[in-house]
């Protein structure tokens, strides 16, 4: 992003954001965005950014701030972890005109996940069952021949985001599902040196393009077991007595 410059977008734009604090190692506890455009169909990931563990949540914020004035996005998820920085950031950017969205107006104003899907910049928890279907939505964007990444083999010399978009890609092949004692799947790094900051965001951004703006809470199935005495024991339907037709 260049400094008072806009993006041009093509599509619909969403970014996803991860906060630090839920890596299992040092090197899994960045802070990390992603940008992802969806263009005729593709998802494509444009942009990719990281903070070092420890980063200031001020800086953070304001570079976040500084990215949403470049792309302006369609819509935004951010991990609920950082729940302080990303109540500041909703707060700035109506404040400074940066979105119509006035976070004190949704719902009864309270910071509540029932309202968090109404914010410019939506809190998310990346847990259970909503991070499973979040994993699904990435992983069926590549099964289905519609994620693309940029091609930076041939780029020479250093440049941060650059760098970021080649770890994005790194991660994103770090990540297996594992079945667990639940009924969904959870997403384990092979490398835990690797992290899996970057996948994360790229998850909530992905999300975006799933839930377009709209406050999708993932269903759980509850299902039943009995024996076969246990059905066998089970009285039959009466049927019910049959009326004849009502007059015309």
């Amino acid at each position: 992003p260049v400094p008072g410059q806009k993006y041009k977008k093509r599509g619909f734009l969403s970014v996803g954001y991860d906060h630090s604090g839920h890596g299992e190692t040092p090197e899994a506890s960045k802070s990390a965005l992603v940008v992802n455009e969806e263009i005729s169909g593709f998802y494509c990931r444009i942009f990719a950014k990281t903070w070092p563990a420890g980063t200031d949540e001020k800086i953070i914020k304001n570079d976040i701030k500084a990215f949403w004035k470049f792309f302006m996005p369609n819509t935004a998820h951010g991990d609920a972890y950082g729940i302080g920085l990303l109540t500041t950031l909703n707060d700035e950017l109506y404040a400074e005109g940066l979105t119509d969205i006035n976070r004190n107006t949704v719902g009864d104003g309270q910071s509540t996940a029932t309202n968090w899907g109404g914010w410019a910049f939506a809190p998310l928890r990346f847990e259970g069952t909503t991070k499973h279907s979040m994993a699904q939505a990435v992983q069926q964007s590549y099964h289905n021949k519609r994620a693309v990444m940029p091609y930076l083999d041939d780029f020479q010399g250093e440049d941060q985001a650059v760098e970021d978009m080649r770890l994005l890609a790194k991660q994103t092949l770090n990540i297996k599902p594992e079945q667990a004692k639940v009924s969904y799947s959870t997403y384990k790094m092979i490398n835990k040196k690797l992290g899996d900051d970057l996948f994360d965001a790229d998850m909530a951004a992905q999300w975006g393009h799933l839930t377009q703006g709209a406050d999708i809470i993932p269903g759980v199935i509850v299902t039943s077991s009995h024996t076969q005495a246990e059905l066998l024991a089970r009285p039959l339907p009466q049927p019910v007595p049959h009326r004849g037709l009502p007059n015309a």
